[in-house]
């Protein structure tokens, strides 16, 4: 019985299957499991590396030190040496909920005698009545 990764990269099928990538990202998800497969994202295969974003730095340097061992996982899945680089790199940061600011406004600033130009100066003065 062939195992399910050589089913899916079968050139007979085409394209139908998602290929390579689909192999990768699948086999990276079985190869960490189900915890850290939930704080990581396998994004792009290319030329044997698989590009994973991890949510910080801390999770790069952990996964950094098993990458050996989840290289060694991921052939076991595949049953070929697919991927043979893995190269983590920190999500980028998401943006929070733009808030209202509020505009504090010094009177004095608004005062037309701290207009020195006096075209400028009338002209505030009419906009301002």
């Amino acid at each position: 019985m062939e195992r399910a990764s050589q089913l899916l990269l079968n050139p007979k099928l085409g394209s139908k299957t998602g290929g390579e990538t689909t192999v990768a990202q699948a086999a990276w998800r079985s190869a960490v499991g189900k915890r850290l497969a939930e704080v990581t994202y396998a994004s792009t295969f290319e030329k044997g590396t698989l590009r994973v974003y991890v949510e910080d730095k801390v999770w790069q340097a952990q996964l950094s030190a098993l990458a050996p061992q989840i290289l060694a996982k991921m052939r076991k899945v595949t049953g070929r040496e697919l991927v043979t680089n893995v190269e983590l790199r920190v999500m980028p940061g998401r943006r929070g909920p733009m808030r209202e600011t509020q505009v504090v406004r010094d009177e004095a600033l608004l005062d037309s005698a701290g207009i020195e130009d006096p075209l400028l100066r009338r002209a505030y003065q009419r906009k301002k009545a």
